[in-house]
């Protein structure tokens, strides 16, 4: 029986922000990630397929762009600053800084896990020893059950605590995302003068 850790992908932008905030621990392999993006044809591409929007006739590569009204609610609900807020860029800039993040729990190392079960300290430091290298992907040369047991129970607590790290990274990622679309729209108001 063998461990593997398992990372469970949030998307590509919170991926990297995770590997940013948290760098690998002694003893981890190193982790690489790609950019995604997402895949849609360049608006200059002629030769794109023209996506129909409703009641705005065809939108996408190679039409004009259709903004519909913006005069403060003759004829639309989209106000100005919804109007900026709904055309901001898509990808959040470096610099841009969002308060309000919710807490990323630290990584759990294979020994904390290890250290917190009862089982496992009574072990003789042999078998401790047998127990840790089962997480870290090796096997036992004659099965034991208590010890694969003890590795799987520590295994469980830090794949735990991974889902939680990456559900608080992926709300962060969100918020963030939403509060650029907004503070890029409000500064937009406040620079755009009476152009």
């Amino acid at each position: 029986m063998s461990f593997h850790h398992h990372d469970e992908s949030p998307t590509a932008q919170c991926r990297q922000e995770l590997l940013v905030k948290t760098p690998n621990t002694p003893g981890q392999e190193p982790q690489h990630v790609l950019k995604a993006g997402a895949a849609t044809p360049d608006a200059t591409d002629r030769g794109a397929l023209a996506i129909l929007s409703p009641g705005d006739g065809p939108s996408g590569a190679g039409q004009p762009a259709v903004a519909g009204p913006i005069d403060g609610g003759r004829g639309s609900d989209m106000s100005l600053r919804d109007y900026f807020a709904a055309h901001a860029p898509v990808d959040v800039p470096e610099w841009f800084k969002h308060s309000d993040e919710t807490t990323v729990p630290a990584r759990i190392s294979d020994l904390d896990a290890l250290n917190a079960d009862r089982e496992y300290i009574g072990l003789p430091e042999m078998d401790q020893h047998a127990v840790q290298g089962l997480l870290d992907g090796g096997f036992l040369i004659r099965p034991n059950s208590t010890l694969e047991s003890i590795a799987l129970r520590a295994q469980q607590v830090i794949d735990s605590r991974q889902r939680e790290r990456i559900a608080a990274l992926e709300t962060n990622c969100a918020a963030r995302w939403f509060a650029w679309r907004w503070h890029y729209a409000s500064t937009m108001i406040k620079t755009r003068g009476d152009a």
